[in-house]
Order: C-alpha cells, then structure tokens, then sequence
C-alpha cells in the first residue's frame, strides 16, 4: 500500500482558493502550496498560503490539510 503524503489533498485545497480568484469583490495577490512562513521563533510549512485584499484591506489565511 502507497504511503499516504497528504499532497493530492493539499493541492485540491490550493486548487478551490485558485477559483476565488474569480470572485470580483476580492483581489487575490496569491495562492501557494507549500510554503514555508517565519514566525517569531521558528518557520512554519504552510500547506496553502493565501493572500488577497477587500476594500483596501490585505488579509493572509494560512491552510493546513489534514488527510
């Protein structure tokens, strides 16, 4: 049996923030799989990192999949 790595499901979750993208009230700046962000002490591997701003406002909304 295949090991289970979690990616198929992580890109299916990039996959459906990619369709905000057309959503006009928001301006999507960008849509990552796999991304490694640096807290206060330590990096942190984001599964789906996304980023975008309404009215004026940029908003980051971190995703981790659990498969």
């Amino acid at each position: 049996m295949a090991k289970n790595t979690g990616i198929p499901y992580e890109k299916l979750t990039q996959s459906i923030f990619n369709q905000i993208l057309n959503e006009k009230r928001v301006k999507t700046i960008t849509v990552e799989h796999d991304v490694e962000l640096k807290g206060i002490t330590t990096k942190h591997k984001i599964d789906v990192y996304w980023e975008f701003e309404e009215a004026g406002i940029k908003y980051r909304t971190i995703v981790q999949c659990k498969d």
